[in-house]
């Protein structure tokens, strides 16, 4: 027998005995409820960030021996509880599967934090995993808004002098969306869509730019430009686009994204003439997805002191007449029942 054919079936014989318990959560299994999403915010709400909060799957823990985080999510999500915020944002991949019980398991880790906050806004952000089959009706029952429809995925929320902007990295999909056109004149197009994002972005930040009373932008995003994540390279490029547009305004401070399943630092200008103030690129991705333990070795490190795994963690986005202070709070270790502020991972976007 072939090695490649004897450990298909060790891991098929692995996966069949593999321990995985059902969600802990689902005991509070209810009807999902309905959020739309917010137009403006005060400048004195805290924002809360979180991304890739989805359950590890079957295949994920079984099948490649990735960790299954029941318990730190829990304790992350009742840290977040205790903390003083006003708007959460969901960097996406908020379930791993389309699947009523994924979806479930996402309802029952929100609901103690809507029961404590009645009314929370909540400002989801598209995932990969939120567009795999059945996932995108899944989103649209908790949030309408995002109705499928040609640029439901992008839009800006007003948070007092800062404009932030939620944009859709899924790039296949968002040409998916669009119609395409071909003709003997003109070739087949089907990239509309993400052309359109792109336009949309160019003019938010130039009106960002322009503005009386703006004093600077944050991007949001679930695909990360930069990061050391061993498992998502691949998706770097198109972020980039959208960096690029970051790079080109005067007055945006920094784009934060997930997907990468860790926490991760960089600090960039655009080229070594420019001479404004850098551009900070944040990942927040530690919401409760399996991690990898071990960075990519042929990446620049970034800014974070922290070892791999990074650990779970959620942002605090705070606004004062100068700034955006961002802070981690994260789990010391799996166990930890609170989070720690690291102060040494605080990041501050400096109004011009």
């Amino acid at each position: 027998m072939r090695l490649g054919s004897v450990v298909s079936c060790a891991a098929l014989l692995w996966g069949c005995a593999c321990p995985y318990p059902n969600s802990p959560l689902l005991a509070a299994r209810a009807e999902p409820t309905s959020h739309a999403r917010p137009v403006e915010l005060a400048a004195d709400t805290k924002l809360a960030v979180i991304g890739d909060v989805q359950r590890t799957s079957w295949a994920e823990r079984c099948l490649l021996c990735r960790e299954l985080n029941d318990g730190p999510q829990r304790g992350l999500r009742d840290d977040l509880g205790r903390r003083d915020f006003g708007a959460l944002v969901l960097l996406g991949d908020m379930a791993f599967s389309g699947s009523d019980e994924d979806w479930a398991h996402f309802d029952a880790w929100l609901a103690p934090l809507l029961v404590s906050r009645p009314g929370l806004p909540l400002v989801p952000v598209m995932g990969n995993h939120d567009y795999y089959p059945d996932a995108a009706l899944q989103v649209r029952r908790r949030f309408p808004d995002l109705d499928g429809s040609e640029g439901a995925s992008r839009y800006a929320v007003r948070w007092g002098a800062v404009r932030l902007l939620v944009l859709d990295g899924n790039r296949r999909e968002i040409e998916g969306s669009a119609p395409c056109i071909r003709s003997e004149r003109v070739p087949l197009s089907c990239d509309d869509g993400w052309q359109r994002q792109l336009d949309w972005l160019r003019r938010e930040l130039a009106e960002v730019d322009a503005s009386p009373t703006d004093r600077g932008a944050i991007l949001f995003v679930h695909q990360s430009p930069y990061t050391r994540s061993p498992w998502v390279q691949p998706d770097q490029h198109d972020a980039r686009q959208l960096a690029a547009e970051l790079f080109r305004s005067r007055r945006g401070l920094a784009l934060i994204s997930a997907h990468a399943h860790g926490f991760e630092r960089y600090r960039y200008v655009r080229d070594r003439r420019d001479q404004r103030a850098p551009k900070y690129f944040l990942v927040s991705a530690g919401g409760g997805g399996p991690r990898p333990h071990a960075p990519r070795h042929d990446t620049p490190p970034d800014l974070s002191q922290l070892g791999w795994p990074r650990p779970f963690h959620y942002l605090i986005l705070e606004q004062s007449a100068a700034r955006v202070r961002v802070t981690v709070h994260a789990l010391r270790d799996d166990e930890a029942r609170e989070t720690e502020e690291l102060g040494d991972e605080a990041t501050a976007l400096e109004f011009e």
